[in-house]
């Protein structure tokens, strides 16, 4: 075979016999395929909730040529590397529904964009989430589809059911799920539980086949939704059993399993992003998502003693609700800069992570909850990294009332994944 011809290994490769993968040892020719190969794009998205007071966090100027405001003074090492991306609308989340009020509406339509009251008859119904659909396509590619982590029980990610999925808080509970050992009794115990789990499904599908037959269209519709669930949770099974017989990835040099959350707010939002930052590294996972702020959070080592909901409801006339807002909101991108300063520092191919990435940090209202307000429904958000250079930074858009769905069709394509739209986007944003 010509040299030339030659398909390049990387440090997936296995030696694949009749039953089983073993993977390669580190070989040279590794090193010369991943000189030419292109590395993945990483997409995260992080959810603060409540808000943001956004007159301290958005930019006066457009452009390329836009100053740091009070909030956004810790991305100063960073702004070169990302965009704030201000107009963007989330319609369908500040629609009125009688079970789920805007509180609820913040996170649980912040990565579906639904309009929970859509389906006649049902008084709110979610739909899937965008790490979910991204997951369809990227997750395959990694022992883990998505990482889902949360500082608290609220999960921001739905399967296609519009049923929500558990996200982790406890940080050894999440190393433990991606480094710890895998013994035979272990994958013996996973295969039993997916052969019983399988064959429970494929009775449930034989018997929908003449159940079908017998519904209205209505209730035809609640069934097929409740099938799709059915094939998501049989999906993720199958991946799970065809990864449970791969070497476990080896803990990089000078890793620690990390003990319980830490009692510090910030110490523990920052623990939680060293874990996502390791996943990626380690191509555990390629989509993250991680709910680091909370309507209960508090920060009395910021003098802010008060949750921040408390705040966002005092803002609007009081100058100390307003300065313990902006506190909070500065330390949350404070959380963002340690995030991506860990991606900087870690190599990926040519670059590092944080150019082969695509983080969103955003929140699912702006200044008040968006009742009686003009533009209510325009919501503070920002992007970091370069997805592997398919994207421009360092600027402040201003995109004038266009569907945040956009942005999140833009990170879909940017990471491979061919889609034309999700829920109310007209197509992936421009200028980015």
């Amino acid at each position: 075979m010509n040299s030339k011809s030659r398909t390049p290994l990387t440090r997936r490769s296995f030696l694949c016999g009749i039953s089983a993968c073993i993977p390669l040892p580190f070989l040279e020719a590794m090193q010369a395929g991943a000189a030419t190969s292109k590395e993945p794009v990483r997409l995260v998205w992080l959810y603060t909730k409540s808000g943001m007071w956004t007159p301290k966090f958005t930019p006066t100027e457009t452009g390329d040529k836009w100053q740091l405001t009070p909030i956004l003074e810790p991305l100063a090492d960073f702004q070169a590397d990302v965009n704030i991306l201000t107009g963007l609308r989330h319609a369908n989340a500040f629609k009125p529904n009688p079970v789920v009020n805007r509180h609820g509406q913040d996170a649980v339509c912040h990565l579906t964009a639904a309009d929970l009251g859509r389906v006649p008859g049902i008084a709110a119904k979610n739909g899937i989430s965008i790490d979910q659909i991204a997951a369809r396509s990227v997750g395959e590619h990694t022992r883990l589809p998505t990482l889902n982590l949360t500082i608290d029980s609220e999960s921001i990610s739905y399967n296609a059911n519009g049923d929500r999925i558990p996200a982790e808080s406890r940080p050894e509970l999440v190393f433990d799920r991606m480094f710890g050992e895998r013994t035979q009794q272990s994958l013996e115990q996973m295969e039993r539980r997916f052969r019983r789990h399988k064959s429970i499904l494929d009775d449930v599908m034989e018997q929908t086949v003449t159940l079908n037959s017998q519904l209205g269209s209505a209730d035809r519709d609640k069934l097929d939704a409740y099938l799709t669930s059915l094939r998501d949770v049989e999906r993720r099974m199958q991946i799970e059993r065809r990864w449970a017989g791969v070497e476990a990835v080896a803990v990089p040099d000078g890793v620690q399993r990390p003990g319980a959350k830490p009692a510090r707010r910030g110490d523990y939002v920052k623990v939680m992003m060293d874990l996502i930052a390791l996943a990626l590294q380690t191509d555990q996972t390629r989509i993250a998502t991680f709910k680091l702020g909370a309507m209960g959070c508090q920060y009395p080592e910021l003098g802010s003693p008060n949750t921040y909901h408390t705040y966002t409801h005092g803002a609007g006339t009081s100058e100390a609700a307003r300065k313990n807002m902006i506190a909070v909101d500065r330390e949350r991108i404070g959380h963002l800069a340690y995030f991506l300063g860990k991606l900087r520092d870690i190599p990926d191919g040519e670059h590092n992570l944080l150019h082969n990435s695509f983080v969103h940090y955003g929140a699912g209202m702006g200044k008040t909850h968006g009742e009686g307000e003009a533009d209510g429904d325009v919501v503070p958000n920002l992007t970091a990294g370069h997805a592997g250079g398919r994207i421009r930074t360092g600027q402040h858009i201003d995109y004038g009332k266009k569907p945040l769905t956009n942005l999140y069709v833009s990170m879909l394509q940017s990471a491979g994944v061919e889609m034309g739209s999700f829920v109310d986007s007209e197509g992936a944003l421009d200028a980015i």
